[in-house]
């Protein structure tokens, strides 16, 4: 009855100690495919260079950096052509 009991509080801590190293895994996996300024989740891209990186859809978007740029004025004048 005494193996019984050990093997049972044994087999408990494998299972418990793997269950904690897989969320430390899973932890350092989220704070590696998460984004630091918004914390939305990262997306594979690849690159001109044929590379993959990660990016943020949110953050790394053109057009959200287009936006929040500051308004400049153009540098040339806007002319309409005569036709």
């Amino acid at each position: 009855m005494e193996s019984s009991r050990f093997a049972e509080t044994l087999e408990w801590n494998k299972n418990s100690s793997s269950e904690l190293r897989v969320k430390e895994r899973e932890d350092l996996m989220d704070r590696t495919t998460r984004c630091p300024k918004c914390g939305k989740r990262m997306v594979p891209v690849v690159t001109l260079s044929g590379r993959t990186d990660l990016q943020c859809i949110s953050c790394d978007d053109p057009a959200a950096k287009w936006a929040e740029s500051p308004l400049t004025a153009p540098e040339k004048p806007i002319v309409a052509e005569p036709v």
